[in-house]
């Protein structure tokens, strides 16, 4: 892992735990990552910010990797927005 992780100029991690586990590991140069949202970035514009849309609306939340199928959501043939 440090052979691996050495070159670069930080090693992104979620949570303190795994922090830690990689300092255990002598891994020092880590960059906290929240999985989280940053709300102050991204938040609706209002309760309404969807009232225009027509109903259903499908929605995909989640990080873009090929073993979520975006594509075959995307092409889903069914009704909505």
């Amino acid at each position: 892992m440090r052979r691996f992780s050495t070159p670069s100029r930080g090693v992104i991690v979620a949570t303190p735990s795994m922090k830690e586990e990689l300092r255990q590991r002598g891994i020092e140069h880590t960059r906290m990552w929240p999985r989280s949202v940053d709300l102050d970035l991204f938040r609706p514009r209002g309760k309404d910010f969807l009232d225009h849309l027509p109903r259903p609306i499908s929605l995909f939340v989640g990080h873009v990797a090929m073993e979520k199928n975006i594509e075959a959501f995307l092409k889903a043939d069914i009704p909505d927005t």
